[in-house]
């Protein structure tokens, strides 16, 4: 037993050591601006491109030294960009805020769909429509993917007191996913180093 307690201290101080150079992220944190080539560029809060930015309404504009001249940044060339507190994620050809930051942060894009009707003639023609559509970012690894009860359920049974709230809430079925995910970041906190 005495030896038991002699390692949680020695993990937990480790951890408080391991602490001094990272802070929990809270809403008021000031990310360093600019663009992030790489999803561990963010985590680590160290964008790679920090001159030659400048913001023109919605859009990012990036200097080309060479030409000395402006172009609008390229969403599918970079994971994103911070402008100090707002971090913009390049998800389907675009940047899209995040909404919620966390252990599981949210944004919305919109989805283009071509779907295919038949004209009058018979020929086939092609119809682009979009969607708003929800999703996670996962800190750990940087995955994306669709934020659905099927997909955010599993994420909070890790949780078995969180997981039994979630099962007896009794409003609205969006809203809950919505709560449970705020729970679930505050329970387990973000770090991001202090440069």
């Amino acid at each position: 037993m005495r030896t038991s307690i002699v390692l949680f201290l020695f993990f937990l101080s480790f951890r408080g050591f391991a602490q001094l150079d990272e802070v929990i992220y809270q809403p008021t944190f000031e990310f360093n601006q600019g663009v992030y080539l790489t999803f561990d560029e963010f985590k680590n809060n160290q964008p790679s491109i920090t001159q030659g930015l400048q913001r023109k309404g919605e859009s990012i504009l990036i200097y080309d030294d060479s030409l000395k001249e402006y172009f609008p940044l390229n969403p599918d060339r970079v994971w994103g960009y911070s402008t100090g507190r707002g971090i913009y994620i390049s998800a389907e050809g675009d940047f899209n805020r995040l909404i919620t930051i966390g252990a599981f942060s949210h944004f919305a894009a919109y989805v283009k769909t071509i779907s295919y009707r038949i004209d009058p003639y018979g020929f086939q023609s092609p119809m682009e429509s979009q969607t708003l559509v929800q999703f996670l970012l996962n800190f750990d690894n940087g995955k994306v993917f669709t934020f659905s009860a099927k997909n955010a359920e599993p994420i909070f049974q890790k949780d078995p007191s969180l997981w039994n709230e979630y099962k007896k809430y009794k409003g609205k079925k969006e809203e809950r996913l919505f709560i449970f995910l705020r729970k679930y970041n505050e329970r387990y906190p973000i770090y991001f180093p202090i440069n």
